[in-house]
C-alpha cells in the first residue's frame, strides 16, 4: 500500500536526514514503564527528528490501545532512538476520546531518565526470528528506571513489488443487539488460525468459563512473539448497540469487548487504535510484523440521533497511514425503519460533513481509501403492489411471509437467484446509484454472498422474526481515489453466531 509519488508530501518527517531508496519505519510497542510507581510517559525521537509522545502510563501501566508508535528512519545503520522518561502529575484528568478516556501527557514533564538505542540492532526482515519484547534500562541513576518495549524496524517494500505492496484487510461489522458477545467469534473474524484456535477461544469464553476469560497481560512475562501469524495485515471491526453488563474481571464494557476481539484474532495482532461513540465502537488491529508501517492515527465522531446530537445513531471513525497510503474507516448506525430511507441518506451526509480528521476536505475525499461499514439499516421494498402512497413503517404479515419464503434457506441451491430478486429493491443500492448517498462507493454482492442479516431470531442460523421485513442492513462499502485500486476477495455473514438479532 504505497504511493511513491506522494511519499515526500505525505511524510513531512522526510524533510531532514538522509533519503534512502526505500524508507524505513521503527515500530515501538510500549508495554510498561518502571520509574518508582508514579504516573509517567515517554518521548520518542530518532536522530533529532519528530518527537512522539506516549499517553500517560498511570502507575507505569500502558493500555494496549495507547502503546503503539511508529517513527520514520532515514538510515538505520547510523540512526539512534532517544527515549526520555518524563514525570506526569499524579492527579491528571482523562479525556473522553476513547475507552475510559486517555490520559494525555503535559506539555513537558521533568525528565526522569534517558535511554539511547541503536536502531540497527532492531531491523527485522521477513523470515528472521521475530524480535522479543525486553527491558531497556536507564543507567547512572540510583532508583531503577526502565522501559519495556518491543522494537521492530522495517524497510518499505520497493514500489515495483506489487504483491508486497498489497494490503490485506479484514473488515467486520456487527449490531451486537445489546447482549453479551457469543463465546466464539472466530467464524466471523476468521484470520486463518485454524480449528484449534477456535476451540481454545470457545473454551475460554464459554458459559462455564471463569472471568476474566483471558489472564491479564503481564508485561514482565510476555515476550510478544506470536505463536502463529494471521492471514491479514489489518483487521478493522465496528459494532453497534454494544451496551451490555461487563462480565466480572473487566473494567467496563470497553475492556470486555476489546478483550473478546483480541482473543478471537489471536496474538499476532496488536490493538492499534480504538474510538467510541455511545454504543458504537471501532477497533483497528494490525499484525505485529506490519505494525511499523502504520502511523499518524486519528479519530473523529459525529452523532446523528435525536435532535442530531444524541449518540444512539451516527458514525465513529479512525484514520491512519500505511507507509504513504492514507486509510479511513467509518463505522455507522443509521436511522431505522422501512420508511426512513431519506433520513438514512441525510445521516450519511451529516457524518461525512462532521467527521473531520484534520483535513479541510470531507473524509470521503481526503484519503486514498475509505471503507464504510455498519448497521446502515437500509431495507428492501420487495412485494409492494404500487398502491401505497408511501412505504408503511409496519409491513403487512403477508409481505413479510412472502419475503421470507422468497429468500428461502441458506442451503437452497437456487437461493442466490431468488435473493437477487429481493435485493433488486434494496434502498441503499438505489441511493448509491442515484447519487443520494454513498456516491462513488463500491460494494460486493450481498445477495449472492449471504442471506439477509436482519431481523433475526437470537439463535444460530438465518431464522427471521415476523415483525420486520428481511433486509441486508449490515454492509461494507469502499471508495478508492483515482490511480489506486481495491478489490473485495470475500464477503460472508456469520450465521453461526446467534446472540443478537
Amino acid at each position: 500500500a504505497r504511493d511513491t509519488l506522494a511519499r515526500r508530501a505525505l511524510n513531512p518527517e522526510m524533510s531532514s536526514g538522509v533519503m534512502t531508496d526505500e524508507p524505513y519505519r521503527l515500530g515501538v510497542r510500549l508495554l510498561s514503564i518502571e520509574a518508582g510507581g508514579g504516573n509517567v510517559y515517554c518521548d520518542f525521537s530518532v536522530d533529532g527528528g519528530e518527537v512522539v509522545k506516549s499517553n500517560v502510563a498511570v502507575k507505569g501501566k500502558c493500555l494496549e490501545w495507547e502503546c503503539n508508535h511508529s517513527l520514520w528512519v532515514a538510515d538505520p545503520t547510523t540512526a539512534t532512538l532517544l527515549v526520555k522518561i518524563r514525570a506526569a502529575p499524579q492527579m491528571i484528568p482523562r479525556v473522553s476520546s476513547g475507552p475510559g478516556g486517555v490520559v494525555q501527557p503535559p506539555s513537558k514533564g521533568k525528565v526522569l531518565g534517558t535511554i539511547v538505542i541503536c536502531v540497527d540492532e532492531h531491523v527485522w526482515k521477513p523470515g528472521d526470528p521475530f524480535p522479543k519484547a525486553r527491558w531497556f534500562e536507564v543507567t547512572g541513576t540510583e532508583i531503577r528506571k526502565a522501559v519495556r518495549m518491543q522494537l521492530v524496524c522495517r524497510k518499505a517494500p520497493p514500489a515495483s513489488d506489487v504483491a508486497a505492496n498489497e494490503l490485506k484487510v479484514l473488515v467486520g461489522t456487527w449490531n451486537v443487539g445489546n447482549a453479551h458477545p457469543a463465546a466464539d467469534l472466530t467464524s466471523w473474524l476468521d484470520v486463518g488460525l485454524g480449528p484449534e484456535h477456535s476451540k481454545a477461544v470457545a473454551s475460554r469464553w464459554g458459559p462455564d468459563a471463569e472471568w476474566p476469560a483471558t489472564e491479564k497481560f503481564d508485561a514482565e512475562l510476555d515476550d510478544c512473539v506470536p505463536t502463529k501469524f494471521g492471514t491479514y495485515d489489518m483487521i478493522v471491526v465496528g459494532c453497534q448497540e454494544g451496551d451490555y453488563k461487563a462480565r466480572p474481571g473487566f473494567d467496563g464494557i470497553d475492556e470486555d469487548w476489546f478483550s473478546v476481539l483480541a482473543d478471537a484474532v489471536g496474538d499476532s495482532y496488536s490493538l492499534q487504535c480504538v474510538n467510541v461513540l455511545g454504543q458504537m465502537r471501532i477497533a483497528a488491529f494490525v499484525r505485529v510484523d506490519a505494525a511499523p508501517a502504520f502511523h499518524f492515527w486519528q479519530k473523529s465522531t459525529e452523532a446523528t440521533g435525536i435532535g442530531h446530537i444524541m449518540n444512539n445513531k451516527g458514525g465513529v471513525g479512525i484514520a491512519c497511514r500505511a507507509w504513504d497510503t492514507t486509510l479511513c474507516f467509518v463505522n455507522s448506525h443509521l436511522a431505522a425503519h422501512d420508511d426512513m430511507a431519506s433520513r438514512r441518506d441525510d445521516d450519511f451526509a451529516e457524518i461525512v460533513a462532521g467527521c473531520k480528521f484534520g483535513e479541510k476536505l470531507e473524509c470521503v475525499q481526503a484519503f486514498h481509501h475509505v471503507v464504510w461499514m455498519g448497521d446502515l439499516n437500509y431495507r428492501c421494498e420487495y412485494g409492494l403492489d404500487g398502491s401505497e402512497k408511501k412505504l408503511d413503517r409496519k409491513p403487512t404479515e403477508k409481505r413479510v411471509d412472502d419475503m421470507i419464503a422468497k429468500i428461502g434457506s441458506e442451503d437452497d441451491p437456487n437461493g442466490a437467484a431468488a435473493r437477487a430478486e429481493v435485493f433488486e429493491t434494496d434502498q441503499l443500492t438505489r441511493s448509491r446509484l442515484n447519487g443520494d448517498a454513498f456516491l462513488g462507493f463500491s460494494e460486493g454482492d450481498p445477495a449472492k454472498s449471504h442471506m439477509p442479516t436482519f431481523k433475526m431470531l437470537r439463535e444460530p442460523g438465518f431464522n427471521y422474526k415476523k415483525q420486520r421485513t428481511p433486509a441486508w442492513c449490515d454492509r461494507v462499502l469502499w471508495k478508492t481515489a483515482e490511480g489506486f485500486s481495491a478489490r473485495q476477495t470475500t464477503l460472508y455473514a456469520a450465521g453461526k453466531i446467534g446472540s443478537s438479532d
